[in-house]
Formats: C-alpha cells, structure tokens, sequence
C-alpha cells in the first residue's frame, strides 16, 4: 500500500479547483502520519521582509546621530524612529516560524516523511483552517 488511506486522482479538476476556491500555501513535515495527522511548519515568504528588516537596520543606525544633533527637526525624526521600530517589531513577528499540530492530510495519506515540503488548503480561505493536500501534493 502506498499510505495513502483512499485512492485520489491528483488530476481531477474538481479537486484542483476546490484547492484553488480554499487558498493554498506550503508546509514543512516536522512528524507524524499515523491516521494521516501531521504537525508541520508554515512555509513563509521571509526573502522581502528580511530585505526590508535590514534597510530599516541602516535607517537607523542613520537616524540616531541626526536625532542627537538635529534642532528644529527632531518631532519629525522621532517620528520616523518610532515607525521604524514598530515595523521592525511587526516583521520580526511575521517571520517566525509557525508551527501547526495535529493537521489532517485531505485523502489521510500516512507516509509523508518529515522534512518533506507539501502543498497546504485553507479552507475557505482561512489559514487557520488548514489541511495537507492529498497525497501532499507538490
């Protein structure tokens, strides 16, 4: 038996076309299977948000001084300091990682391996409604 619980055809536009309505994103297999119950870690887009992380590190290192030795600028320049800083707070946050315990996969395949990357449905929509896509498709 290939671990998958029922027998699904991958092709089948009914079940691409239910995965497209859902929303879809990717996860990380960190372990489980047995029953088709997984715990699995969101796969995020970091690459523009560790981009921006690093401008606003120069920004700044920048902004400092002129804070120091500004006169008539410095409601403007705190301004922009604390907007930075909160963005900064905000994207640290949305970069970790996110673990999710207990997800189902959609056709209860057992034998994904952890480390494996799978395809993920939102169901209607909501990431925290999520199953594994069947088979893990990917």
């Amino acid at each position: 038996m290939n671990g998958r619980a029922h027998p699904v055809n991958l092709d089948e536009p009914s079940i691409n076309s239910v995965m497209e309505v859902c929303g879809m994103g990717q996860a990380k297999i960190i372990s489980g299977g047995p029953k088709g119950l997984y715990n699995i870690e969101i796969v995020q887009e970091t690459a523009k948000a560790n981009q921006r992380l690093l401008d606003i590190a120069k920004r700044l290192t920048d902004l400092l001084p002129l804070i120091e030795n500004a006169t008539s600028e410095v409601p403007a320049l705190k301004l922009e300091l604390f907007s930075l800083e909160t963005e900064k707070k905000a994207l640290n946050v949305a970069t970790r990682p996110v673990i999710r315990n207990g997800v189902w996969c959609a056709d209860l395949t057992t034998d994904l391996p952890a480390g494996k990357i799978v395809d993920t449905i939102f169901l209607n929509g909501d990431p925290s409604r999520i199953l594994i896509a069947p088979g893990g498709k990917e």
